[in-house]
């Protein structure tokens, strides 16, 4: 029997703030415009768990090992968010809105594993597993009927 069981954890922290900004421009009698602007900076605390289990009893002698790996790592993280939306208010408690925007995040946790023969250009060993950042992005819309009672 030949099993490899694999259990990890990548939980990332973000500590700052926000600031931003809303602008809202009314074009006709019930209707407006809304530009949402707004850019963070955050200091990112990143760490991961992972466990491995190799257990391989087919060959002649049997190996049952396990391995625990910890690392953690930190960052400046900063992000920028822009969205805009269309009001319209039909009734006098009624409002339905469609808005759309986007997002961006500079750091991003995600783990690098090392292949086999690797090495870095300083040609010293390194770990196993070690967290690493790459950008996201995200883009949404949305619509919604605000009832006012």
């Amino acid at each position: 029997m030949n099993n490899l069981t694999l259990k990890e954890d990548l939980e990332a922290w973000y500590y700052g703030g926000v600031v931003g900004t809303r602008i809202n421009l009314p074009f006709k009698e019930r209707w407006h415009f809304t530009f949402d602007g707004r850019l963070g900076v955050y200091y990112l605390d990143s760490e991961y768990n992972g466990s491995q289990r190799t257990l391989l009893t087919s060959g002649p002698t049997d190996l049952d090992e396990p391995t625990v790996w910890t690392t953690s790592d930190s960052a400046i993280a900063t992000t920028l968010s822009f969205q805009t939306a269309l009001s319209v208010t039909c009734l006098e408690r009624v409002t339905f809105q469609l808005g759309t925007g986007l997002e961006y995040l500079s750091h991003a946790p995600r783990m690098r594993y090392a292949s086999l023969g690797e090495s870095f250009k300083s040609k010293v060993s390194h770990a196993p597993a070690r967290i690493e950042y790459s950008r996201a992005f995200g883009v949404f819309t949305a619509f919604s009927i605000v009832l006012r009672m």
